[in-house]
Protein backbone atom coordinates (compact mmCIF):
# COMPACT_ATOMS: atom_id res chain seq x y z
CA UNK A 1 0.00 0.00 0.00
CA UNK A 2 1.47 3.02 -1.04
CA UNK A 3 1.35 5.60 1.80
CA UNK A 4 2.25 9.72 0.72
CA UNK A 5 2.70 10.91 4.65
CA UNK A 6 5.86 8.26 4.84
CA UNK A 7 7.12 8.66 1.46
CA UNK A 8 7.36 12.47 2.13
CA UNK A 9 8.56 11.51 5.80
CA UNK A 10 11.27 9.30 4.24
CA UNK A 11 12.37 12.06 1.73
CA UNK A 12 12.67 14.63 4.26
CA UNK A 13 14.94 12.14 5.92
CA UNK A 14 17.18 11.54 2.63
CA UNK A 15 17.54 15.71 2.71
CA UNK A 16 18.94 15.50 6.12
CA UNK A 17 15.67 16.72 8.07
CA UNK A 18 14.57 15.35 10.99
CA UNK A 19 11.11 14.29 11.60
CA UNK A 20 8.98 12.06 14.19
CA UNK A 21 5.21 11.70 13.12
CA UNK A 22 2.23 13.37 14.20
CA UNK A 23 -1.48 12.73 14.54
CA UNK A 24 -4.04 13.87 12.11
CA UNK A 25 -4.55 16.60 14.99
CA UNK A 26 -0.80 17.48 14.19
CA UNK A 27 -0.17 16.47 17.45
CA UNK A 28 3.39 14.34 18.62
CA UNK A 29 2.51 10.49 18.88
CA UNK A 30 5.08 10.13 20.91
CA UNK A 31 6.11 12.19 24.34
CA UNK A 32 10.07 12.58 24.10
CA UNK A 33 9.14 13.88 20.34
CA UNK A 34 12.46 16.26 20.37
CA UNK A 35 14.77 13.36 21.94
CA UNK A 36 13.67 11.16 19.38
CA UNK A 37 13.36 12.86 15.88
CA UNK A 38 15.46 11.21 13.26
CA UNK A 39 16.31 10.41 9.62
CA UNK A 40 16.90 6.93 10.50
CA UNK A 41 14.88 5.21 7.50
CA UNK A 42 14.36 2.21 9.34
CA UNK A 43 13.00 3.76 12.31
CA UNK A 44 10.52 5.59 10.50
CA UNK A 45 9.45 3.50 8.51
CA UNK A 46 8.94 1.34 11.73
CA UNK A 47 6.46 4.56 13.53
CA UNK A 48 3.99 4.75 9.97
CA UNK A 49 3.86 0.58 10.48
CA UNK A 50 2.02 1.12 13.81
CA UNK A 51 0.69 4.40 12.79
CA UNK A 52 -0.33 4.29 9.19
CA UNK A 53 -2.12 7.81 9.38
CA UNK A 54 0.88 9.99 10.91
CA UNK A 55 1.80 13.27 9.30
CA UNK A 56 5.36 13.42 9.52
CA UNK A 57 6.33 16.83 11.36
CA UNK A 58 9.66 18.67 12.06
CA UNK A 59 10.55 19.90 14.55
CA UNK A 60 12.24 22.90 14.46
CA UNK A 61 15.10 23.55 16.98
CA UNK A 62 16.67 20.12 15.90
CA UNK A 63 16.50 21.55 12.39
CA UNK A 64 18.14 24.87 12.63
CA UNK A 65 14.70 26.30 12.00
CA UNK A 66 12.21 29.63 13.37
CA UNK A 67 9.22 29.32 11.64
CA UNK A 68 6.94 32.21 11.57
CA UNK A 69 2.80 32.28 11.74
CA UNK A 70 1.66 35.50 10.36
CA UNK A 71 -1.77 36.04 9.71
CA UNK A 72 -3.65 39.07 8.35
CA UNK A 73 -6.99 40.71 10.21
CA UNK A 74 -9.89 42.53 9.12
CA UNK A 75 -9.54 44.84 12.16
CA UNK A 76 -6.08 46.40 10.67
CA UNK A 77 -3.60 44.07 11.97
CA UNK A 78 -1.50 42.69 9.80
CA UNK A 79 1.30 40.49 10.32
CA UNK A 80 2.54 39.40 6.63
CA UNK A 81 3.13 43.04 5.79
CA UNK A 82 4.50 43.79 9.18
CA UNK A 83 7.06 40.43 8.98
CA UNK A 84 8.00 41.98 5.01
CA UNK A 85 8.73 45.23 6.46
CA UNK A 86 10.78 43.85 9.61
CA UNK A 87 12.56 41.70 7.00
CA UNK A 88 13.37 44.38 4.50
CA UNK A 89 14.23 46.74 7.08
CA UNK A 90 17.31 44.19 8.53
CA UNK A 91 18.47 43.35 4.91
CA UNK A 92 16.83 39.77 5.14
CA UNK A 93 15.53 38.26 1.66
CA UNK A 94 12.28 36.31 2.26
CA UNK A 95 12.18 34.77 -0.67
CA UNK A 96 15.12 32.51 0.26
CA UNK A 97 13.84 31.69 2.97
CA UNK A 98 11.04 28.92 2.78
CA UNK A 99 7.67 30.25 2.83
CA UNK A 100 4.44 29.67 1.88
CA UNK A 101 1.41 31.82 1.32
CA UNK A 102 -1.58 30.09 2.67
CA UNK A 103 -4.25 32.17 1.45
CA UNK A 104 -4.39 35.99 1.13
CA UNK A 105 -4.86 36.37 4.51
CA UNK A 106 -1.92 33.43 6.08
CA UNK A 107 2.33 33.19 5.52
CA UNK A 108 4.15 30.99 6.97
CA UNK A 109 7.76 31.43 6.77
CA UNK A 110 10.59 29.36 7.97
CA UNK A 111 13.94 30.75 8.19
CA UNK A 112 17.21 28.75 8.05
CA UNK A 113 19.51 29.93 11.20
CA UNK A 114 23.06 29.79 12.24
CA UNK A 115 24.13 27.36 14.27
CA UNK A 116 25.47 29.85 16.63
CA UNK A 117 22.13 31.45 16.65
CA UNK A 118 20.21 28.58 17.86
CA UNK A 119 22.66 27.16 20.54
CA UNK A 120 22.25 30.92 21.89
CA UNK A 121 18.46 31.03 21.58
CA UNK A 122 18.69 27.26 23.53
CA UNK A 123 20.20 29.05 26.37
CA UNK A 124 17.93 31.69 26.88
Amino acid sequence: MDNANLTAALALAAAGVKIFPAGTDKRPLFKQWQEIATTECEIISEWWRRAPYALPAIPCGANGLLVIDLDRHGNGSDGVSAFEALAARHGVCISTSVSRRASRSAMAAAVFLPAATCEASAAL
